[in-house]
């Protein structure tokens, strides 16, 4: 069984540690990341980020729901653990396999994770472009050619992010 958890971002290390420490091996943590290029200081710097902020993804194993639900409550760095996760078993367990799927050696989400389908706008995550929202003008398999005003731009899909908005 999947539960999602809200944890504190200074404190996830701790949080880490304890689950370990208390829980053994009977919860295995997911936390999907990606990595981006960003420019600091004039240099041009790799930094991983969550795509999912401050939620944890965690699987239950070997244990009763209950008893881990009680211990889980109380570790440093949990904000809260996320109701009505019953019911969005199939969810999570379908998003949490589409993103090992699309993991690098590192464990850092491919480009490939970010699909777009049937969309006509993206909006870039990384890049001299990041947060500019662009329409399609033309997605082939390995490039999108997209327009904003008047300036046409080809992006390889290999190296960028991007999301589909509306």
């Amino acid at each position: 069984m999947w539960i999602v958890i809200k944890f504190k971002k200074k404190d996830l290390n701790i949080f880490r540690a304890e689950i370990k420490e208390k829980l053994e091996n009977n919860l295995e943590c997911y936390l999907p990341k990606v990595s981006v290029e960003k420019i600091i200081k004039n240099k041009i710097t790799q930094v991983s980020r969550y795509i999912t902020d401050d939620y944890l993804f965690a699987k239950i194993n070997n244990i009763s729901e209950k008893e881990v639900l009680l211990k889980l409550k109380y570790l440093k760095g949990v904000k809260y653990i996320l109701n009505h996760f019953h019911c969005s078993q199939l969810e999570i367990e379908k998003f949490v396999n589409k993103c090992k799927l699309h993991e690098d050696d590192n464990g850092n989400l491919k480009s490939s994770f970010f699909e777009i389908v049937n969309k006509t706008k993206i909006q870039f995550l990384n890049g001299p472009f990041l947060n500019q929202i662009m329409n399609i003008v033309e997605n082939k398999k390995n490039f999108i050619k997209t327009s904003l005003n008047n300036i046409n731009l080809t992006v390889k899909k290999k190296n960028n992010f991007f999301q589909a908005v509306n």
